[in-house]
Order: C-alpha cells, then sequence, then structure tokens
C-alpha cells in the first residue's frame, strides 16, 4: 500500500478544476484535426501503422501513460497514477466516412467525437483516423487528437506532438531509443526559438532523431550568461546615449581688436 501511495502524482489545483467543471454539455478536453497525405503508392493499413509507431514511442510522454486515481469519499483531489498497461485498440480507432466523403461530412464527424467525454478509468486520451474521404480530399486521412486539459498545458502539448510526429521522413526509428540517451538532433531555428525551459525540457527528454549529437553540443543548450548579466545588458542598450557637447574651433579674426571690442 505505501508503494501505491509513493506513486500517486496529486493534481494542482487548476487540473482538478478541468475535471470538477466538465459536464455533458461542456466538456474539458482539447482536440485537434489534421489532414495527413499519403505517401503515392501506399497500400499499408494507416492505423496499424499507427499504433505500431505510437506503441514505440509511449515513453516519449507522460501523458500517454497517466491515468486518474480518485481519493476515497473524495476528501481531496484526484491524482494521477501509470498505468500498468495501454489498450491502443481503445486509443487509436478508425472511422470512415460514407460517400462521397466530403468536407462538411468530414467536420460533422469531428463534431461528433469531440462532443464525446473521455473515459476517466484510462489514460485521457485518443486518436481518431477518419479515412474515406473523396473529392479535393482524395489520397488523405484525417488524423484527430483528443486530450484531457487536465492532463496536459501548454508545453506538454508540444511535447506529446514532438512524441508523435517528426520533423524528417527518416526518425522512425530513431525514437525508439529509450529517454535516458540524452541527445538531439541538430536544433531548428524553431527549437532555439522555444523559451529557455522549454528547450532544457525539450534537450532532456527527447532521444536523437539525427545523427547521435552530444546534448551539451546543440546550440540551443549552450551555456548562457546569468540572469544578472542580462539585466545589466539590457540596462545598458536601453539607457540614453550620453550627450556630447560639441565646442566649435575658434575662428582667427580679421583685423586688429578695437578698443570697444
Amino acid at each position: 500500500m505505501t508503494a501505491n501511495i509513493a506513486a500517486l502524482t496529486p493534481l494542482s489545483g487548476l487540473d482538478a478544476l478541468f475535471l470538477q467543471l466538465e459536464s455533458e454539455e461542456m466538456p474539458m478536453h482539447v482536440g485537434s484535426l489534421s489532414l495527413l497525405e499519403l505517401p503515392t503508392g501506399y497500400r499499408g493499413d494507416f492505423l496499424h501503422d499507427l499504433r505500431a509507431l505510437i506503441g514505440a514511442r509511449l515513453h516519449l510522454a507522460e501523458a500517454f501513460h497517466r491515468r486518474l486515481v480518485p481519493m476515497p469519499l473524495g476528501l481531496a483531489n484526484p491524482a494521477w497514477m501509470r498505468a500498468d498497461t495501454i489498450d491502443l485498440d481503445h486509443h487509436i480507432r478508425r472511422v470512415t466516412l460514407p460517400r462521397p466523403g466530403t468536407q462538411a461530412q468530414l467536420e460533422a464527424c469531428v463534431g461528433r467525437l469531440h462532443a464525446a467525454r473521455l473515459d476517466r478509468t484510462r489514460p485521457l486520451w485518443e486518436l481518431v483516423i477518419i479515412d474515406g474521404l473523396g473529392g479535393r480530399l482524395a489520397g488523405h486521412v484525417g488524423y484527430y487528437a483528443k486530450v484531457h486539459h487536465a492532463a496536459i498545458d501548454g508545453q506538454a502539448g508540444v511535447a506529446l506532438a514532438q512524441a508523435m510526429l517528426d520533423l524528417t521522413p527518416n526518425c522512425a526509428t530513431c525514437r525508439r531509443h529509450h529517454p535516458s540517451h540524452r541527445s538531439r538532433c541538430p536544433a531548428s531555428r524553431s527549437a532555439c526559438a522555444q523559451p529557455r525551459h522549454s528547450r532544457r525540457a525539450s534537450c532532456a527528454a527527447w532521444p536523437a532523431c539525427c545523427p547521435s549529437r552530444p546534448m551539451r553540443s546543440a546550440p540551443c543548450c549552450a551555456a548562457r550568461p546569468s540572469r544578472g548579466a542580462r539585466v545589466r545588458r539590457r540596462r545598458r542598450r536601453a539607457a540614453p546615449a550620453p550627450c556630447r557637447q560639441r565646442t566649435a574651433a575658434a575662428k582667427p579674426r580679421r583685423g586688429s581688436v578695437r578698443a570697444h571690442r
């Protein structure tokens, strides 16, 4: 029992508020819809391939594993606990649209999916593949992701997206390394533009998706000056330039100096 209690992570007051405010009329999850273009000549089962891909990357994001544990008699906020098993058949599903598979049908399908609440006995996330698209959407599949707001914030959402998506087509096998392999691909401009705490989190959590490179050599992880030094530098830049007195050179006078001068 002591081990089970030690494995619990209490929810913050804000995260618990998202659970308490949730109702059938006002679900508190967030969702996104993406249109993915299938590779030319692709003949595989996209749902099967996606389950295999996510199954190999479950260790990259805590939101994949955490499930809610209610407290006895509801005397305190629920807590997070790591789920022993993840049923990918439940979390990753497929919906096929009837013909002709228009944009309006896709939007109506997403509306129905988004209206359904997540099962609180399981990790609070779902992925739905929507196929059967036709017309100008032919050759694409819909990729609908739904995660409860209590499980992710902005930074965790970025981590979840990085776990599911790659920047290049050649990173599928590289992310299967354990997160203790603290190396990453060369930082892109977008990675270096992230806030300082986000860069530290991503550099410590993500394995390499390109040829291995030590974390300390990545541009975004380079040592930065102290906070005091940065403040002094900003003050120097914001301070107005000192005024310089300009003295005109004395011009030689013509003629002699008279008495009234």
